[in-house]
């Protein structure tokens, strides 16, 4: 045979491999992705301005200055940072530390034709820096407090094949400085809003390359209203995943944390449209992963939505509370900032703050309009409290107790689907209930309580081993009663 042949014969299986291995969905000779701005609001809304970082006795560890400025810079995108007289300051120790160590190794995984796999070498960094984070008001209340995950790991792939991929590898300098910013990373999306950029494969079928081309001009409106009317019957997974795609990025392109009504419709939207395509193609890689975007998506806009109707609802107690003659003259209040809602509290009102919390925590119905002015009458009589500051307090504790509620409710809803009709939960499900209960502030007491309500067998947890029978107890054996001796003969 004519080694041309060859050449041929070889050329067409390459094609046909590759497109096996690819798929018809997210071929690789055309690959086209979406870049997602994700914003997203604070795990926990802190009301103030100004912030002090202090640094507090932990294990050892000799670069707490350069982790106080990694922690400052991120924090300082919503906070103004002062030495002195602050709002709120933020407390951090270092609890545990594992510096970073690095290594080589080789493994075989399939590469383009390759179904067999070639050599691929790794090199990887990994490492631990766990602090623990507080945070207290201008009365030196505690607010908030936490502990960062701390792990770090880098990856880094040097040669395919035996051949190098010409990439530089970090130094132990930046190695140290990523350490750092880790940590940092993590105190900033506790605290503050936050942007990251996600990278989404798309699909490209024929019928969908309309509106891809619209989409790649960042068109996403006009390229869901193509996807919206094309007919696709062999690929209505993939038209679903892509219009999916679409919505989450006009969410992500409102002013949902502002004004999270904006976020409503797309995100209803995204989720339904994710839901669809993994109905249909429940194996397909990327709409598994694009699921686990939408439960955040869904989880962000709730947050967005609690939040701005905390700050909403002291907005309206402060503009009831200042008259018409107090806005105008000579040391008038502003009723348009969030100077009021935001001010720290004074002794009184911490001391009163922590009476009211307390009563209500015992609470399982919410308080009607008898118990609610019994409660300011408490802060105005006992603790001397005007009546707007008393009423200030109540309210913020009220939204408090409905916050907790809602989520009890939210977190019990959730387990109770997971386990389903087998009563039996998973890695995964665990995975989310505890993602779920940390941006919440559910307390392990409370998931404990929550679960005790129901019967179900937890895959996460090892099954109890049944303690050891008691050896029994081996009684002596009873010792011969000693024969009389004959008395002596006289």
């Amino acid at each position: 045979m004519h080694p041309r042949r060859f050449r041929h014969i070889g050329l067409a299986l390459s094609i046909c491999v590759t497109g096996y291995l690819a798929g018809a969905d997210f071929g690789t000779r055309d690959q086209r992705f979406a870049k997602i701005m994700v914003s997203r609001p604070p795990d926990q809304l802190l009301r103030g301005r100004t912030l002090l970082i202090k640094s507090q006795n932990g294990v050892a560890f000799n670069a707490l200055p350069a982790l106080s400025s990694a922690i400052s810079q991120g924090m300082s995108s919503d906070f103004t940072l002062v030495n002195a007289d602050p709002d709120l300051t933020l407390t951090f120790s270092v609890t545990a530390q594992e510096p970073v160590t690095t290594r080589t190794y080789t493994v075989s995984e399939p590469r383009g034709i390759y179904i067999t796999g070639v050599p691929v070498t790794y090199w990887e960094a990994n490492g631990k820096l766990i602090v623990q984070v507080s945070v207290t008001n201008r009365s030196n209340v505690p607010v908030d407090s936490f502990t960062t995950k701390g792990g770090y790991s880098k990856k880094i792939e040097t040669t395919v094949a035996g051949k190098p991929t010409q990439v530089q590898l970090p130094g132990r300098q930046q190695l140290d400085l990523e350490q750092l910013q880790a940590v940092a990373a993590e105190i900033q999306r506790r605290y503050t809003k936050t942007t990251e950029t996600v990278q989404v494969r798309l699909a490209v079928p024929d019928p969908l390359k309309d509106g891809l081309k619209l989409a790649e001009q960042n068109q996403w409106k006009e390229a869901l209203a193509q996807w919206t009317g094309v007919k696709a019957a062999k690929y209505e997974a993939e038209r679903a995943y892509n219009m999916a795609v679409a919505n989450e990025m006009l969410f992500y392109g409102s002013d949902y944390l502002n004004n999270p009504e904006e976020g409503d419709q797309p995100v209803q939207e995204a989720a339904r449209l994710y839901a669809e395509a993994l109905r249909l193609d429940p194996k397909e890689k990327f709409f598994q992963q694009a699921a686990e975007r939408s439960a955040e998506m869904q989880s962000n806009l709730t947050r967005a939505k609690q939040q701005w109707a905390i700050l909403q609802r002291e907005r309206e107690l402060l503009e009831a509370s200042v008259t018409k003659t107090d806005t105008t003259g000579p040391g008038a209040k502003t009723i348009n900032g969030d100077d009021a809602t935001n001010r720290p509290d004074t002794t009184d009102e911490a001391d009163f703050r922590d009476n009211i919390r307390t009563r209500l925590r015992a609470r399982d119905e919410k308080p009607g309009p008898d118990y609610v002015a019994e409660l300011e009458k408490a802060g105005t009589g006992s603790y001397k409290l005007q009546p707007a500051n008393a009423k200030r307090v109540v309210q913020q504790e009220l939204t408090a107790w409905e916050d907790f509620h809602n989520n009890v409710t939210q977190y019990r809803q959730m387990l109770k689907d997971f386990i389903g009709k087998d009563k039996t939960l998973d890695a995964k499900e665990r995975d989310q209930l505890n993602r779920f209960a940390t941006r919440t502030q559910l307390s392990k007491e409370d998931v404990a309580a929550i679960e005790a309500e129901v019967q179900f067998t937890d895959l996460t947890r090892p099954a109890a081993t049944p303690a050891p029978a008691k050896p029994q107890e081996v009684k002596p054996p009873a010792r011969p009663t000693p024969t009389p001796r004959p008395a002596p003969q006289k």
